[in-house]
């Protein structure tokens, strides 16, 4: 069963009237032999490129619609491997062949490793048109050059008699599964499959993103500065309480401290707590609000107990040093009822999956407490310190609590505010024997837990450092940091 959300407005909609019936009953095609002309520009390639698949001589040569009113999904594709020439580029602009004139139209981007994991990134309402071509315009999207890139359009049918998404009449089949995919609301398919020929009309018009072009390498860069006891010009002494630290240099054309976020240094992700070092999930910092998400329907929290029976849920902590973790904070949200028990745990993902148990903690349901802030988060105590090497993931066995009843047995584990995760994928659920990143389900978040460090553990012991990372061009870069209050 596919989880939902109840706070994404634009996902899992497509609710079709064709649903159970095989595609082949569900649409229709309508062949045209007074095909349209292509845009005169569709050869262009001085500062950007439109980028299809469709024969231009053939324009409008087909056209495909539903066979009663409804929504559906038009798409063409590259795979990862096609888009090595465009690192550095972005989608400014998409266009489509409209045949007959649909009730609505939105442009669409997705990207993803795979067709099963494809996020939507862009949608753009369109104008309707009638046996005309429509483009829509919309700030950049960059694309993602390790990822498939999948463009087209959400089609409003008007319903039977009606082909309003536009497609060539070229029977040659040489894109194939690459420029005549089609979703009806269970999956994409290929129109081939179905015998019907055909590429849809749709191209995106590609250019070399602000501040780069796409013939520079580029490199992720990470700077770290120690403020302990640091003087600005001026003699100003740092102050955390009362100065944010900024970077910027040649690799930022020397943008003005304070106004471009995306050069705001952050504190290294560990911090002072009063039993020791406290490490902070993912990209959350110590600002960082909670939230207490869940699926919607009634499905229960999103981590924790819920109607899709999840067994447990954690969070992955990327670490390069060893660390003896000596307690944690799992700052629960929401606890109601009494039986079974929770089994706090530290499993091994330095291979980049769960492996053994490295150490855990059973704690009864009802000595568990809820708190609204994080300073008075539960704390669960390990018996011994637990000796981490690498990559871990903290989280809870959940296996053994009954199944969720709202606001009367429950518990749930508060997550940072949605879209903060850095689409990292680090916050996972249990799914019968499955990790599983809630990620795939749109929601990219970490999750509210802290690992606390034995006093001897080793680690840094200082909150004065500042880091961050970022993309810069290949070359030398001159750079200075600020402070800004």
């Amino acid at each position: 069963m596919k989880k939902k959300l109840q706070f994404i407005v634009f996902g899992f909609v497509a609710v079709f009237l064709f649903a159970g019936v095989g595609m082949a009953q569900d649409i229709q095609l309508q062949t045209n032999e007074n095909p349209a002309p292509a845009p005169a520009e569709a050869n262009e390639k001085e500062d950007g490129e439109w980028l299809g698949y469709y024969d231009q001589e053939t324009v409008g040569g087909n056209g495909l619609g539903l066979n009663s009113e409804g929504l559906f999904d038009v798409a063409i594709r590259w795979e990862s491997a096609d888009l090595a020439d465009y690192d550095g580029w972005e989608i400014t602009k998409i266009r489509v062949y409209m045949g007959d004139e649909p009730t609505s139209a939105s442009a669409k981007i997705w990207q993803g490793p795979d067709e099963a994991s494809l996020d939507l990134k862009v949608e753009e309402e369109m104008t309707i048109e009638e046996e005309d071509w429509v483009e829509v315009s919309f700030d950049g999207y960059e694309i993602d050059i390790d990822h498939e890139l999948w463009v087209g359009w959400e089609v409003g049918d008007p319903g039977e008699g009606f082909f309003p998404a536009g497609m060539d009449s070229d029977d040659s089949e040489e894109h194939d599964g690459y420029a005549n995919l089609v979703n009806l609301g269970e999956g994409w398919d290929v129109l081939s499959d179905y015998d019907i020929p055909g590429n849809f009309v749709v191209e995106a018009y590609v250019e070399p993103a602000d501040g780069g072009n796409g013939d520079e390498d580029m490199h992720t860069v990470t700077l770290n500065v120690d403020m302990t006891d640091a003087v600005a010009v001026g003699d100003v002494a740092f102050d955390p309480d009362n100065h944010d630290v900024w970077v910027t240099g040649t690799f930022a054309d020397w943008a003005e401290p304070g106004e471009n976020p995306d050069f705001q240094m952050e504190p290294a992700n560990v911090a002072k707590d009063a039993n020791g070092e406290m490490l902070y999930p993912g990209n959350w910092d110590e600002d960082t609000e909670g939230v207490l998400g869940h699926w919607a329907e009634d499905g229960g929290p999103i981590f924790g107990t819920n109607t899709y029976n999840d067994a447990g849920y954690g969070q992955i902590f990327e670490i390069d040093e060893e660390y003896h973790i000596d307690a944690a904070k799992f700052w629960i949200g929401s606890v109601a009822g009494e039986a079974g028990d929770v089994v706090f745990t530290i499993w091994d993902y330095s291979d980049g999956s769960v492996g053994d148990v490295l150490g855990d903690k059973t704690i009864p349901l009802a000595d568990i407490s809820a708190s609204d802030n994080l300073e008075d988060a539960f704390t669960v105590q390990f018996d011994e310190p637990v000796h981490v090497v690498g990559d871990f993931l903290i989280g809870a066995d959940i296996s053994d609590l009954n199944a969720y009843d709202p606001d009367v047995y429950e518990l749930a584990n508060i997550h940072s505010d949605f879209d903060t995760g850095g689409e990292a994928g680090l916050a996972l659920v249990l799914e019968g024997t499955n990790w599983v990143p809630v990620l795939n389900y749109d929601v990219d978040v970490d999750l509210a837990i802290f690992p606390i460090l034995a006093d001897d553990n080793g680690g840094t012991g200082d909150d004065d450092i500042y880091t961050i990372t970022f993309e810069a061009a290949e070359g030398e870069h001159e750079y200075k940091y600020f402070l800004v209050e």
